[in-house]
């Protein structure tokens, strides 16, 4: 799942490639290809991490109480 790290303003940052967390081939770097970053709470610590897309075509803002919880199931 891993694909390497970044160095995002000093700090390491680790990248993944969606397509292959989806279990799809690996993505081939092209002239859209983005690597977005995210800010992910895991096991109650926040977490940067950068993911590797296609292309991005959108940016919206979602504030926390538009935010659903994950369902239960799956998790882990």
């Amino acid at each position: 799942m891993g694909s390497g790290v970044i160095n995002l303003r000093g700090s390491v940052v680790p990248v993944i490639d969606l397509a292959v967390k989806f279990r799809q081939s690996p993505s081939v770097a092209g002239k859209l290809t983005c690597i977005v970053i995210t800010e992910v709470e895991c096991e109650g610590e926040a977490t940067v991490m950068g993911v590797m897309v296609d292309s991005v075509r959108q940016v919206i803002d979602l504030k926390p109480q538009e935010i659903e919880e994950p369902p239960t199931f799956g998790r882990g």
